[in-house]
């Protein structure tokens, strides 16, 4: 097809956009339903209530730097909504009970006492601490008084008069300059569940020190749960041991072609470098992570640097795998004489008025939302059959979330993982297989089978149970990308996977509707319009002879 016209396959995919579109849409509360209508952004600054706890609790202190992380208390989340229903356990959470709760950590130069708040959605306090070392000198005071700091601290910290709790355990350690007791607290929330609601309160000398409220789920179900997970868990395994063969496959066709120099080295190379700069540009963005890695008794940047270096050890040989990976890919596309992956290398050089970079931008958004709507359909039926759709946000919506700029982090993130998984999966898997078997269904099937098969673990995409039903699910996709790629290219496919990707992962920031959230959400998803137009505008303006 030229840039210019529509075919019959072009008008098919239009409407089949079109109706996928709507049925994304129309169900995204049901397929990713949320814990919280706000809880990607509070209506509330947990920064700066912590700060407010911090002085109330004596344990602010000038120069603390702050690092804000939500977190989900999932063994609570899972049971709870299972048991009860998501409306159920989306109400317990609005009421307090911290299933979806704020991380706020303080630290500051050299000073190794790390300070925590934890908020509930609505900004309650449900925890806080302070470490201090064990030199750190302090009262020695009996039981019986620490009990009374401790049930006091409770009180005022907590707003929960453990009087009417049972009292669980109790501890003291004695240290050179002090000594330190524990005290624990539970009770029955009556939320119709054996789980149990538990008080948490250490008392440093004289002085409390920490303070947490959380929920219990008996240890039988925490048993449960991991036997659960033995299903994903080994279906996983099997898709990430396809995927290794599928490496060695490709670094053997890469190291056998490179010896008789058949290999263009400069396009891998150019794009592991980008994707590279892309995942460290995700790393430094992951403020949690850095904050984290951070030691208050070193200078900043050390810290940061140690944390780049460590990553780059422990990661440094992928990217090796990935350039011959790459280079295997084109390789084989050449070889092929179809020239499937041109639009894609076109693009990645800059050259929008390329043939087919345009249509391909606009073709694969179409097929993002086509795909959406499979997997939207897909995952009501599972729903209808029994299935369990979980609460959100978990995985990668949570690292996302917690990036220090999610519209950016988004795109970086997913645009990395895009090309790497269709450069494997469609580039260099199906234009082997086809050239091996002569079979177009063997070369987007297998494929489609181990991409399904190696996200079966990833608890964000639906349905929660049962774990095949992922592998269903992300399979069909896998081979809708297939037959994309064999019809119009990898440029299609890679920003089918990248749109689809970053507004999914999205969708939490855009269900809040607050305009200053949303609207830098959609930013990443107008971007291959954006794209698109320039490249139809250069197309007319400097046509090709």
């Amino acid at each position: 097809m030229s840039e210019a016209r529509v075919d019959r396959a072009d008008r098919l995919l239009i409407v089949a956009s079109l109706i996928g579109a709507a049925i994304f849409f129309s169900t995204l509360t049901r397929i990713w339903p949320l814990v919280g209508p706000t809880v990607a952004a509070p209506t509330f600054d947990p920064e700066q209530r912590a700060r407010e706890v911090l002085h109330d609790r004596g344990l602010d202190a000038p120069g603390l730097s702050a690092s804000v992380r939500l977190g989900i208390q999932d063994d609570s989340l899972n049971y709870i909504s299972k048991k009860l229903g998501n409306a159920a356990a989306q109400r317990l959470d609005a009421q307090g009970y911290g299933l979806a709760l704020r991380v706020i950590a303080f630290k500051r130069d050299g000073d190794s006492d790390l300070r925590v708040i934890t908020l509930d959605s609505r900004g309650g306090v449900i925890g806080w601490s302070q470490d201090l070392e064990e030199d750190e000198p302090g009262a020695t005071v009996s039981d019986d008084t620490a009990r009374a700091i401790a049930m006091k601290a409770a009180k005022d910290g907590l707003g929960l008069d453990v009087l009417t709790w049972s009292a669980k355990a109790a501890s003291s350690r004695e240290h050179s300059e002090r000594m330190d007791h524990a005290f624990t607290w539970e009770r029955d929330p009556n939320l119709g569940l054996p789980i149990k609601e538990r008080v948490t309160i250490t008392v440093a000398g004289d002085v409390p020190t920490y303070g947490r409220r959380s929920l219990v789920v008996p240890e039988a179900v925490k048993r449960q749960q991991t036997i659960d997970k033995s299903a994903p868990e080994g279906l996983e395994g099997i898709g990430v041991a396809l995927v290794v063969i599928t490496a060695v496959i490709a670094v053997s066709i890469f190291v056998r072609r490179l010896r008789g120099d058949a290999l263009d080295l400069a396009r891998p190379a150019r794009w592991v470098g980008a994707l590279a700069a892309m995942h460290f540009a995700s790393e430094f963005l992951d403020t949690p992570a850095l904050f984290f890695a951070w030691k208050p008794m070193w200078p900043w940047w050390i810290s940061v640097l140690n944390h780049f270096v460590d990553s780059v050890r422990s990661d440094g040989w992928i990217w090796l795998v990935l350039f011959a990976l790459f280079g295997a890919a084109d390789s084989v596309d050449k070889e092929s004489g179809a020239g499937r992956a041109d639009s894609l290398w076109a693009f990645g050089d800059g050259h929008l008025r390329a043939p087919g970079v345009a249509s391909g931008l606009i073709r694969g958004v179409l097929l993002g939302f086509v795909c959406g709507g499979v997997l939207a359909s897909m995952a009501l039926g599972f729903e209808a059959w029994g299935a369990r759709l979980s609460l959100q946000p978990r995985g990668a919506f949570l690292e996302m979330i917690n990036t220090a700029s999610p519209a950016l982090a988004t795109p970086l993130f997913f645009a990395k993982v895009a090309v790497i998984e269709e450069l494997g999966y469609r580039v260099f898997g199906t234009t082997w297989l086809l050239s091996l078997t002569k079979s177009r269904w063997v070369a987007v099937l297998v494929p489609a089978l181990i991409y399904g098969l190696s996200h079966a673990g990833l608890t964000f995409l639906p349905p929660d149970e049962p774990a095949w039903g992922r592998v269903l699910i992300m399979t069909t996709i896998g081979a809708i990308w297939g037959l994309a790629y064999l019809r119009w290219g990898a440029l299609v496919v890679v920003t089918a996977h990248l749109f689809s990707d970053t507004f999914v992962f999205s969708w939490p920031r855009l269900a809040t509707g607050q305009p200053e959230v949303v609207i830098p959400a959609l930013v990443p998803l107008a971007l291959p319009f954006l794209l698109a137009a320039v490249g139809f505008w250069l197309g007319r303006k400097q046509p090709d002879r």
